[in-house]
């Protein structure tokens, strides 16, 4: 997970966050699949979203173009325009949105925020408090159940992922569990992280890093 520099889409200053997961299965399975959000640094919604997959040689891709002031998203390789709702978020921006909330244990939030209005409602369910060990070290952490229907990879109700959060200000995403092809459990552990400058960049307004 990386925060890059901001970048202007649509006329708007966005920040511009990167998420890349590699994994193999027994050497039967292996993906290799990035998503990309700019998030207007002002508003905090999604104005461009891009997923780039390769999975067992499978490659597909797809990007998003979305305007929250008028109401709609582009597809690529689509030319007509969809609907989207009032205050869009992406998968990728999703995380990063739910690192800035105020959460406890037993919480359940349900939300109309996904860019495409029929994977709605988005669920954060808050599970438990838990300490973790990973190569960063050890830290108290927030155990959260993110899910979007039919969200794909991440936070499909078959990926069933766990995110665990850093119970600080920071929020570091310290461990991240999902299903894959309903079976194989994929776990992403933090190994290193660098902390921004607040106030750095417009990357502050989503919870950076």
């Amino acid at each position: 997970m990386t925060v890059q520099p901001p970048d202007t889409v649509h006329g708007a200053l966005t920040s511009h966050l990167r998420l890349t997961i590699s994994a193999s299965l027994i050497g039967l399975y292996r993906i290799d699949d990035s998503f990309e959000s700019r998030v207007d640094c002002t508003t905090g919604f999604s104005r461009r979203f891009i997923q780039d997959h390769d999975e067992s040689n499978q490659q597909h891709k797809n990007v998003y173009d979305i305007f929250p002031d008028s109401g709609f998203f582009r597809q690529s390789g689509i030319d007509s325009v969809m609907l989207t709702v009032k205050e869009p978020l992406d998968e990728t921006a999703f995380l990063y949105w739910a690192r800035t909330l105020d959460l406890e244990p037993g919480d359940t939030l349900r939300l109309n925020r996904y860019f495409r209005p029929d994977r709605n409602q988005i669920t954060i369910a808050v599970l438990e408090r838990d300490t973790l060990d990973v190569p960063a070290g050890r830290f108290a952490t927030l155990v959260v159940q993110p899910t979007i229907p039919d969200g794909g990879l991440l936070f499909s109700e078959e990926a069933e992922a766990r995110v665990w959060l850093s119970d600080d200000e920071r929020r570091l995403v310290v461990q991240m569990k999902l299903k894959l092809l309903g079976f194989a459990t994929v776990a992403l552990r933090l190994e290193e992280y660098d902390m921004p400058e607040v106030g750095s960049s417009c990357s502050a307004k989503v919870g950076a890093p």
